[in-house]
């Protein structure tokens, strides 16, 4: 039907079976890119969200997706799915400012960022940070041996008698939210977690015996520090993401949150 009306249409359906299909669907794609990228000129602004994942043929790919304000009417738009050369800042800031030029879209108007695959934010983690991130690891990988997790439930019982077992949770790499979880276990946990590690360093085992004593040495006064303040942090942050995704969400209200979780700086328009 569209190439009734567009000789470009009709001539690139003249060719071949699959490849008029395919050539269809570059010029659907074109013409949906371009109604973006002019709804975008209109709002002035946007939001870019990009993620990390792997397709059918275990390849590492980005999706690349922006949100904007059109006719007081809240737009989220799926650019482009691309192909992960490398998962460094660089290749990634690449990639994003070849699909924002492809459709047309002025990445000074960039007014927020978010990056929902954070594997490429991990190699920025650095000092204290890493460590304390590392140390959140060691547990989990230690309690999770089934010897020191039925202590670890043991202890729990003595010294929480009327409440459910906790557990601690695996460390997520891709989503910051998730890592508040990770540290509210811990911190619900920690003087279980010690008890336990005191106990199996006195015990019998040797091997387990000294990773306990290590572990016990790292959770020291500065790991209890970083631990209260960090997930204090991360809930901020899980409660702006929660806020920001609602499809229900309200310019407003998002204002008024922002205000009151984090204090007022300039507007950066510029990628990183």
């Amino acid at each position: 039907m569209i190439s009734r009306y567009d000789e470009i249409v009709k001539k690139k359906l003249s060719g071949p079976g699959n490849a008029k299909y395919t050539q269809l669907l570059d010029i659907i794609a074109g013409m949906i890119r371009k109604d973006i990228s002019k709804e975008v000129m209109e709002a002035e602004h946007f939001a870019l969200m990009v993620n990390e994942t792997k397709n059918v043929s275990k390849q590492e790919q980005l999706s690349i997706v922006i949100r904007y304000l059109h006719q007081q009417s809240l737009h989220e738009e799926f650019l482009n799915f691309t192909a992960a050369e490398g998962l460094d800042p660089d290749s990634l800031l690449k990639k994003i400012m070849e699909t924002l030029t492809k459709c047309g879209i002025d990445q000074n108007a960039c007014i927020g960022q978010c990056y929902d695959g954070a594997a490429v934010m991990s190699e920025h983690i650095s000092g204290a940070a890493a460590e304390f991130f590392v140390t959140i690891q060691k547990l989990y990988k230690f309690f999770s041996l089934s010897v020191v997790h039925e202590e670890f439930l043991k202890v729990q019982k003595e010294l929480e008698p009327v409440n459910q077992y906790k557990e601690l949770k695996r460390l997520s790499d891709t989503k910051w939210a998730c890592q508040r979880a990770d540290c509210l276990a811990v911190k619900r946990t920690f003087p279980a977690n010690v008890t336990t590690l005191k106990r199996l360093a006195e015990g019998d085992n040797v091997h387990r015996a000294i990773e306990s004593k290590g572990l016990c040495i790292l959770l020291d006064q500065q790991f209890v520090t970083s631990l209260v303040a960090i997930e204090k942090l991360l809930l901020m942050t899980k409660q702006l993401s929660d806020h920001f995704q609602s499809p229900d969400l309200q310019l407003a209200s998002a204002e008024n949150l922002r205000r009151d979780k984090i204090p007022q700086q300039p507007v950066r328009r510029h990628l990183l």
